[in-house]
This record gives C-alpha cells, structure tokens and sequence, in this order.
C-alpha cells in the first residue's frame, strides 16, 4: 500500500531499502523489550500493557476496513495513561484515568485525521480507507467536536484529581488554544498545510505538562 501513496512510496520497506524478513525481526526484537520491561510493573499496569499489545499489533490492519482508523489509533495510544496510572499507584482511578484516557483519544484521533488528509489523493488507488476520505474536503466542524472533547475531559479529569489553578491555566489552557488554533488555520486541501499542523502536536505536550502538572505539584509541596 505505501508503494501506491506519493508520501509514503520511498519509506525504507516500500522501496526495498529493507526487507519485510528484517522489518519482522526487528518487530520481534521490540516485541521482546517490550515485554522484559513489562515483567518490571505492577501487575495492574503489567496486564494493561499486556492488552495494549495486541492494540499495536492491529491498528494498520483497520485501514484495509474501515474509515475510522484514527479512532482506534487514540484508543492505542492513549493507552499509556492506564499504564502511567496504574505504575505509580498500583491501581486505577477510573474517576480520574478514565476522562484523561478519553482526552487522549480525542486528541490523537484529531491530529490523525488532520495527518490523513495529506494522503487524501492517494488512499483510494492503494486501497486505503481513513477518516479524511470520509469526511470530505470539509473537515472543521468534525475536528472542532473533538478538540472540545480533549479540552473538556482534561478538565473533568483535573477536577477529580483536585489540580490547582495552573493545571487549568497552563495544561488546559495551553490545550484548548492550540487545538483551537490548529483547526481554525488548518488547510485541508494543502498536505504541506496538514503537515505542519499535524507536527505542531509533537510540542503540544511539554508546556502543558511542565507548566501545568508539575507548576501545580510544586505549588502543593510549597516549593
């Protein structure tokens, strides 16, 4: 399928660079990392990342069939805020875990779309199918949906946690500007355009995370 995709027609298995036996290999070399660093957690986080695996596996298979395989990509990649939780505490706060879980499905399922619809050309020749062709060449309105989604469960997810002023003013703050942002300048007919936008969630996370959570955590240890 990459070979039929301009974008994707020159990545290291598509042209040959290296064999589909050695992309096997290395898979299994990661598959065997994965699962020695998996034997480490406690049991709660060791069957959830447990379950994420089989995720991983399958999630380019969904392209083959159906139009919705940015939402099962948020839902594998979110993942790892069950695993993150349950390390540290040994079990899961569902009251808290479960809406940031939904956040981070939100989140990537947008940014994926977004990424989709570089390829958008493409897809149907190769036989590829992606939330992008489904919606057409109007995407906004379904991107805004989702981006109030992540903004509105980080803040549900903040409120059970008890998270101080700077976790809604710098994590939940930050989040809603930039997927506001995001949306409202995205070009969805020029892929260099959803490039660009879809790379700016590669730096989403720090402010919200260093400005947000641990300016919060300092200010609760008086710090």
């Amino acid at each position: 399928m990459d070979r039929l995709v301009e974008r994707t027609k020159n990545r290291p298995v598509a042209r040959g660079a290296i064999s589909v036996r050695n992309a096997y290999i290395f898979f299994f070399a990661q598959t065997i990392a994965y699962m020695a660093l998996v034997s480490w957690a406690p049991p709660v986080c060791a069957l959830l990342a447990m379950l994420n695996l089989p995720m991983q596996i399958v999630y380019p298979l969904f392209k083959r069939f159906t139009y919705w395989p940015s939402l099962f990509l948020g839902m594998t990649f979110s993942w790892g805020s069950l695993c993150g939780w349950s390390a540290m505490t040994g079990s899961i706060n569902w009251k808290v875990v479960g809406p940031l879980y939904i956040a981070g499905v939100c989140w990537a399922f947008g940014y994926d779309t977004i990424y989709g619809y570089q390829d958008r050309r493409d897809d149907p020749k190769a036989g590829v199918k992606s939330t992008a062709l489904l919606l057409g060449t109007e995407p906004q309105p379904f991107l805004y949906t989702l981006a109030a989604g992540f903004v509105a469960f980080l803040t549900i997810a903040g409120l059970f946690n008890h998270q101080g002023p700077l976790y809604y003013i710098f994590t939940v703050g930050f989040a809603a500007a930039h997927v506001y942002w995001q949306v409202s300048t995205l070009d969805a007919s020029n892929p260099a355009d959803c490039w660009a936008k879809f790379y700016t969630n590669s730096w989403i996370g720090w402010p919200m995370w260093v400005f947000g959570l641990l300016g919060d955590y300092f200010c609760r240890m008086g710090l």
